[in-house]
């Protein structure tokens, strides 16, 4: 691809000026749905990893905490992201997840320059209040 194609998402991320992304988290499966989500537990990286194909986030990122919890994420462009979460086979994920995983929680969080500029705003607001 050359470099006059790519979309403003596809330099973002080549730049890691990502902005956002999109987390999901758990605790473990609900009794009795163990198998289930197992199962389930493969789509968001099959969905996902074609959207980094095609340049709109990067590679899915499994984190799993000692105590139990479980992560996924995938970083990119704030509005790219929110756009991707409201489709139909995003929706049908977070349902599963929902339905399968206790604990269950997703968000599109700051990352990268947003957790930068979530911070300055956070100190120049505590700045301007007095607090520090």
């Amino acid at each position: 691809m050359s470099h006059a194609s790519e979309t403003s998402s596809e330099s973002a991320l080549m730049n890691h000026e990502y902005d956002s992304a999109f987390v999901i988290t758990w605790r473990s499966p609900f009794p009795g749905r163990e198998a289930a989500a197992l199962t389930c537990a493969a789509e968001p990286d099959t969905r996902w990893s074609k959207l980094t194909t095609d340049g709109l986030c990067s590679t899915p990122e499994w984190l799993f905490h000692p105590s139990g919890w479980g992560m996924w994420m995938v970083r990119g462009l704030h509005a790219e992201l929110d756009h991707l979460v409201q489709e139909d086979e995003s929706r049908m994920l977070i349902a599963r997840g929902t339905l399968l995983l206790d604990g269950f929680q997703y968000a599109i969080a700051p990352a990268g320059r947003g957790a930068d500029r979530y911070v300055n705003n956070d100190a120049a607001v505590a700045s301007e209040a007095g607090v520090i």
